[in-house]
């Protein structure tokens, strides 16, 4: 995966070479931009699921506390008791279930997806196409014909091969507040706050050592930066 420019006249990615090849425009430093694309199945990719689930789950978790807490506060250990012999976890565990069943019927709804990240040098940029895109794979995004019009504006180039943008996301060099890297899964993960997954890059095996480098010296010079004004 060679570094790439991206032309503002063209508005389309070409050789790093200094020059355009299409119109002869001067390339700047600035259009610098490592560039990773892949196919995805949402149902078959955790991090799919994860999206979906990080939310729920511990809204789940925190109503059974909340439950428990309130019942030892009123009625003492008594009332913790009746909690769970009275049916109430096992109505959160049906609720579980159906949560678990509802998001496996969206995700094999939204069908296949193409996964396309841009790493310049502002921060990493996602976008996410679909070929032909369906009223129900929209749906099952919520997203309209409306929303998905006003996406093509924000879309990186004039055109990509026949896809249409369903998702952006961009995340800032200098709000990224840590990554973590799985050179096993050829995956890097970005934080903001340090807690929380704001994106995930996944790469081919030949593209994921170029990744992580360029990922690293981003975020090395982003603190650098801030330890310098403090």
């Amino acid at each position: 995966m060679p570094l790439v420019n991206y032309c503002k006249k063209c508005k389309t990615e070409v050789p790093n070479a200094g020059v355009c090849p299409y119109c002869g425009a001067r390339l700047t430093k600035a259009g610098e931009r490592l560039t990773v694309s892949r196919e995805r199945v949402p149902v078959r990719d955790w991090f799919a699921w994860n999206a979906m689930l990080r939310i729920a789950v511990p809204v789940l978790v925190l109503v059974l506390f909340v439950t428990v807490l309130a019942e030892a506060l009123t009625e003492g250990a008594a009332g913790v008791q009746a909690v769970f012999l009275q049916g109430f976890s096992r109505t959160l565990l049906y609720g579980l279930a159906a949560l678990l069943l509802f998001t496996l019927a969206l995700l094999l709804a939204q069908g296949g997806e193409t996964v396309y990240c841009v790493l310049d040098r502002e921060g990493a940029h996602m976008y996410t196409y679909l070929r032909s895109p369906r009223a129900v794979r929209l749906y099952a995004r919520l997203l309209t014909g409306e929303a998905v019009e006003t996406l093509q504006a924000e879309a990186p180039q004039a055109h990509r091969d026949g896809l249409t943008l369903v998702r952006r996301a961009q995340l800032p060099w200098k709000n990224a507040r840590r990554a973590q890297y799985w050179p096993e899964t050829h995956t890097v993960l970005l934080y903001n706050p340090r807690w929380w997954q704001a994106m995930c890059i996944r790469c081919g095996e030949n593209e994921y050592a170029e990744v992580e480098a360029y990922v690293k010296s981003k975020l090395s010079r982003t603190r650098k930066r801030k330890k310098r004004r403090k």
